[in-house]
């Protein structure tokens, strides 16, 4: 009766603690004029889209993650491929660390996308996404296990 107890404890405490995640809170503003043309807001010295990470965990430093970008509209989804490595982006505790356009330059970059609802021909072809409504989403995942975070 002891040892089941004991095994209990053990992978209770064992499967507690390897589901732990680092928070990373993540601010984004998309600002006006919006555009449909998505490598715009991955132009050098471009303000359409800012990012700010923030590590709350301040024990951690040098925390390695990656972004997810979900652009999502009426039909149409386009996400970052989950084959893409880009450079990790290296997060210390408590710091704020902010993203530029030429940052997320990558994450705009056809080549690192898979489109969904529309092809990459059509795309191409129009410059920029059909006229609609669309929600930008961004994730945060752990560099190496590619987790949400």
């Amino acid at each position: 009766m002891k040892y089941r107890a004991f095994l209990c404890a053990i992978l209770f405490f064992g499967i507690r603690a390897f589901a732990q995640q680092t928070p990373v809170q993540v601010s984004a503003f998309l600002n006006p004029p919006y555009s449909l043309a998505l490598y715009e807001y991955g132009m050098p010295g471009s303000t359409l889209l800012q990012v700010q990470l923030l590590l709350t965990d301040l024990t951690k430093n040098q925390y390695p993650v990656k972004l997810r970008l979900i652009v999502e509209g009426v039909g149409i989804t386009i996400k970052t491929k989950a084959t893409f490595l880009p450079q990790p982006i290296p997060l210390s505790g408590g710091t704020p660390y902010i993203l530029t356009a030429e940052d997320l330059q990558p994450y705009f970059s056809l080549e690192n996308l898979d489109l969904l609802g529309i092809s990459k021909r059509d795309y191409q072809r129009l410059g920029m996404l059909p006229e609609g409504f669309y929600r930008f989403t961004i994730q945060v995942l752990d560099y190496y296990r590619s987790s949400v975070v």
